[in-house]
């Protein structure tokens, strides 16, 4: 028997029952690790956090997640204060309640919608509330993915797994990007000190006075004052120049 999530009436519990699909021997109490843990050992520094008005449902999720290998993972019991996690410590992933004492989750993905960033933070519904008009809901309030409960503990594995296997990829995307303006603004700056030593040097080697090579003839030396081109003689070998 592995693990097992199970709807106990308003607050939707679900509970984790230990046994040998966890890699946990019958009657032991103590959490072991997860056949799933090593498929998410890449994820093992992402952050998570909780949504869940229930103190149970939370602690269940930090249990279940635990044995995936999650080491920061943080549960909150209302929106506002979920706002404020994600506002200081932006996680990497939100398992989110939609029934929330005052602000509700979809109130709460609507606040957060404009606030994301080019890296937007991956939201995965999980309530009760199965209804397709719930479901719309939650997709137009820019939910990532949806889990009604009770759920399969496998497949909100897999719906986790790779959700943070999109918000990694994107992470590395922004990363990329960002080194790339960093080397395109570095070379702009070299092409500018370049054009600019350029223009020094060539100031420096620049005549003081351009009158100096002027091609034209002195008028005090018998020849042109400059106003006019000296002409040839075409019935003299030798020049004759006429002004």
């Amino acid at each position: 028997m592995g693990v097992a999530v199970i709807d106990r009436g308003r607050d939707n519990v679900f509970e984790i029952q230990r046994a040998k699909g966890l890699g946990v021997p019958s009657g032991d109490n103590t959490a072991s690790v997860s056949p799933g843990a090593a498929d998410m050992a890449r994820f093992a520094q992402s952050r998570v956090l909780v949504v869940d008005d229930s103190p149970a449902n939370l602690a269940l999720a930090k249990e279940m997640l635990a044995l995936w290998g999650f080491n920061d993972v943080v549960g909150v019991t209302d929106a506002t204060e979920a706002a404020g996690v994600i506002a200081t410590a932006p996680p990497d992933l939100v398992l989110l309640d939609l029934h929330l004492p005052g602000v509700s989750g979809l109130d709460l993905m609507r606040h957060l919608d404009p606030l994301q960033s080019t890296t937007p933070i991956p939201v995965l519904v999980l309530t009760a509330d199965g209804t397709m008009e719930t479901k719309r809901q939650a997709l137009a309030a820019k939910a990532h993915d949806f889990l009604v409960k009770p759920f399969d503990p496998e497949e909100l594995r897999l719906r986790v797994s790779n959700l943070l296997e999109m918000r990694l990829l994107q992470l590395q995307l922004r990363q990329q990007n960002e080194e790339l303006e960093r080397r395109v603004a570095e070379r702009t700056r070299e092409l500018e000190q370049a054009k600019l030593e350029i223009m020094r040097s060539a100031s420096a080697t620049r005549p003081k006075r351009w009158g100096s090579l002027s091609p034209y003839p002195s008028p005090r030396s018998g020849s042109c004052d400059g106003r006019r081109l000296c002409m040839t003689s075409a019935r003299s070998r030798s020049p004759t120049r006429s002004c």
